[in-house]
């Protein structure tokens, strides 16, 4: 499904809570179920099933969950007396607000959807549609505290990217994996109070999990103060799962991969532009969740006061794998490179040129 956006180029205000304000447009969410609520004052609102009102005593309320005597909070309060579906409809939602509430047909209400106004890594729109696909996903299967979103396939390929934090409960310790060359997510493991010890657990445990389908893994470690000794941990281990080739970055002393500001805004845009033209298939709604709240932060990216990054930096680090591969790999270099072929390919295309050895007439 593809959204479509109307701008406000009127300057038109939505009536909130909190007085008129402006928006940026309406974007068209796609034909949905429609259910029609009657209120004791004879009126009548019509939304889908996922659309959010308020309760008299502030609860926030989705339409598929209301019932008959439940008083909706509005310019007037109403009571519901009646609920049926109805037809399917084209729906809309508002786009760019300044707040998230506003009155829809005299009651208190808010976007069914995502549609943030903050300088995303990922276009806004784009993020919605994710939600909305992630959401009818669920995991597989777990190992531990490892996720699993599709069991492992035999002698396939996977590539991980592990994030690893110090464990104290702030940041988290992620490890993510995707089947190559589709780089649909397989697996997810996140945690803030991991040891490096039990980190490198964790890893082993996932890699021996695809050596055991006789699979074949290429993984990567973010080589922070914390990735040192998980790298340190991995050297010194007698029994490594044999199937797993450590990939570390090209040119580097380093073991691992090093984030720098510049490789750092690479993999972003990288990431960007593969989630955008849909050649990542993400299947955590964690992952989505902090996708919302990577923004623009002084020349880079990184998660906004309050939220998190680390399944997205885990996640940047597949597609540096991707890029790594891709000098040697004809797969990984076509999920990198082939559209901007196909693209060039388009835009020369003139349907209308004569071709060669016949003469329009």
């Amino acid at each position: 499904m593809t959204h479509q956006l109307a701008l406000n180029t009127k300057n038109w205000k939505i009536r909130t809570d909190t007085g008129f304000v402006s928006f940026g447009g309406v974007v068209q969410m796609g034909e949905k179920q429609l259910y029609k609520v009657t209120f004791d004052d004879g009126s009548n609102v019509e939304a889908t099933a996922t659309h959010f009102f308020f309760t008299a005593d502030g609860r926030e309320i989705a339409i598929c969950e209301l019932n008959v005597g439940i008083v909706l909070l509005g310019i007037e309060n109403r009571t519901v007396v009646s609920i049926e579906q109805t037809t399917v409809e084209q729906t809309y939602d508002i786009y760019k607000s300044e707040t998230n509430t506003f009155f829809a047909n005299g009651l208190l209400s808010h976007n069914c959807e995502f549609i943030s106004s903050d300088p995303l890594l990922i276009d806004t729109i784009v993020l919605a549609n994710l939600s909305s696909e992630v959401s009818k996903y669920k995991p597989s299967g777990t190992a531990g505290e490892i996720t699993f979103f599709k069991h492992p396939q035999a002698h396939a390929t996977y590539l991980v990217g592990m994030d690893p934090a110090t464990g104290s409960g702030s940041d988290f310790t992620t490890i993510v994996a995707f089947e190559f060359p589709s780089l649909e997510q397989v697996a997810e493991f996140r945690s803030n109070k991991t040891s490096s010890v039990l980190a490198y657990h964790m890893l082993k445990k996932l890699l021996q999990i695809f050596q055991r389908a006789e699979s074949t893994v290429y993984f990567s470690v973010e080589n922070n103060g914390v990735g040192e000794a998980i790298i340190a941990l991995y050297e010194a281990d007698e029994n490594p799962p044999i199937s797993a080739e450590f990939v570390s970055e090209a040119g580097k002393a380093r073991k691992g991969m090093t984030t720098t500001g510049k490789s750092k805004m690479k993999g972003c845009l990288t990431f960007k532009e593969m989630v955008e033209r849909h050649s990542i298939g993400i299947r955590s709604m964690q992952l989505i969740e902090e996708m919302k709240c990577f923004v623009r932060v002084a020349g880079s990216y990184s998660a906004k006061s309050g939220g998190t990054d680390d399944l997205v930096m885990a996640t940047i680090l597949v597609v540096r794998l991707v890029e790594e591969l891709a000098s040697f790999d004809q797969s990984a270099y076509d999920k990198l490179y082939a559209h901007a072929y196909e693209n060039e390919a388009e835009s020369q295309y003139d349907p209308t040129a004569e071709e060669p050895g016949f003469i329009m007439g």
